[in-house]
């Protein structure tokens, strides 16, 4: 399911657009997961929560990616600093 939303992000972002919650809904809907529709849903809001703080953070410079080395997977995620990490976990 995360997966497909982020499939789906890419793609919107490879024509110049984003996909707003709404239009993720839309995509998402009609069954195609083995999920509880609340479920699908409550992943989309997760996702695009996601999306919308590491744009913040980002425009902030307070979020830089890298690769993920320690699993040597290739894999991109954020590299978030402790003092970030303080402020976010209050």
């Amino acid at each position: 399911m995360w997966n497909r939303c982020l499939e789906l992000h890419r793609q919107g972002r490879q024509q110049g657009r984003w996909l707003d919650e709404g239009e993720l809904k839309a995509l998402t809907k009609g069954g195609q997961f083995a999920l509880h529709a609340a479920s699908v849903q409550a992943v989309v809001e997760l996702f695009v929560e996601c999306l919308e703080r590491t744009r913040a953070m980002r425009r902030a410079g307070r979020c830089v990616f890298r690769t993920d080395s320690t699993t040597h997977s290739g894999r991109i995620r954020p590299l978030i600093t402790d003092e970030i990490d303080h402020r976010l976990r209050g």
